[in-house]
């Protein structure tokens, strides 16, 4: 049995697909299973899994990517695969086109209402008002695989040695109350989904001077001015900059080592959801039915309910919105806040 899967999204989306992903597997246990995926970060979440799925690149539109690409797509279409999944949703003629040039008994895509949708032996529809996690888990439905869907979970070795000499070295052990950590950013291109840096900067002031609180600020080398920029502007401590120092399974080990994570949408919010670490998630112009974090411990503050006919919804979000939430999530997790500041002050370098 060969399965191929077609997989364009990013990190949170990699998150949100590991339920359906899980499934398969477990529905074909001894299946040659292939992803061709197009960030590197999705591939780093499915190497933990430990599933041993085969990992081969999407590359991108540059001259050197499209001959790369052209090079990969004639070695799959060598192989005879039983099953070939596209998880995209848009009509994506290219993408599409070469799944079409593919050999496989069965096709699964989503209907698109163009003509290339003939070249699929399976078509589901797409609801715009379903999460993504139940959107993906159609596909292992459609496969007969295990039907009930587990919220996604990232049960990561922990870098202990990384936590250790990381916490050692700030004193967080020793010194804070509350460790906090900052999703300032998004991906590239959508920056629209960030809510204003000032106001991350000041609701990261008023945490660390109530609380005793170091801040983390986390990111890609892309977001590094953005975070040094919020990091300016808090007086009450020095916030810690991890953006772009991190590896992903390093970044999600501190983000589980954290008593509450902010995040704007992101790919990181998703992860803060996967390994347990309660959140405050800011909603703008995203949707909360398809996107938000799914965590019994996750507070979602969506601009669009606090105003539906503003065109900027995410800066209809205050640092009192925030502050209160945080204020919530500290009242109903007292008991895990001591367990993880204990769990903290036993980690040491080795």
């Amino acid at each position: 049995m060969k399965i191929l899967i077609v997989f364009l999204s990013g990190l949170g989306n990699m998150i949100l697909f590991t339920p359906a992903l899980r499934s398969i597997r477990e529905k074909y246990p001894n299946a040659q299973i292939t992803l061709w995926l197009k960030q590197k970060a999705a591939g780093e979440v499915v190497r933990s899994l430990g599933l041993g799925i085969i990992i081969i690149p999407y590359y991108s539109r540059n001259i050197r990517g499209l001959f790369k690409q052209l090079l990969v797509f004639l070695k799959l279409r060598k192989t005879q695969y039983d099953i070939i999944i596209t998880t995209f949703i848009e009509k994506g003629f290219k993408v599409r086109l070469m799944v079409r040039g593919l050999k496989a008994k069965k096709k699964l895509g989503y209907l698109t209402g163009s003509f290339t949708d003939r070249w699929f032996t399976d078509l589901l529809e797409f609801n715009r008002q379903e999460h993504e996690v139940e959107r993906h888990f159609k596909i292992a439905r459609v496969l007969n695989c295990p039907s009930t869907i587990q919220d996604p979970h990232w049960d990561l070795e922990d870098d202990r040695q990384l936590v250790g000499e990381f916490t050692a070295h700030h004193n967080i052990a020793e010194g804070c109350k509350v460790l906090v950590g900052l999703h300032p950013g998004s991906s590239r291109g959508l920056s629209h989904k960030r809510w204003n840096a000032s106001k991350f900067a000041k609701a990261a002031d008023l945490i660390s001077e109530k609380y005793n609180a170091a801040i983390l600020i986390f990111g890609s080398k892309e977001e590094v001015p953005l975070s040094k920029k919020i990091a300016k502007y808090v007086s009450s401590c020095k916030p810690i900059l991890l953006s772009g120092r991190t590896t992903l399974p390093q970044t999600a080990a501190l983000i589980k080592r954290c008593d509450c994570f902010i995040s704007n949408d992101s790919g990181l919010m998703h992860v803060a959801a996967a390994v347990r670490t309660p959140q405050i998630a800011l909603f703008g112009p995203t949707s909360t039915a398809k996107n938000a974090p799914l965590s019994a411990q996750a507070i979602i503050i969506d601009g669009k309910q606090i105003d539906r006919e503003s065109k900027n919804p995410i800066e209809n979000i205050t640092v009192t919105h925030v502050l209160e939430a945080f204020e919530k999530l500290k009242e109903t997790e007292t008991k895990d806040y001591e367990r993880k500041r204990a769990l903290r002050s036993t980690i040491r370098p080795k």
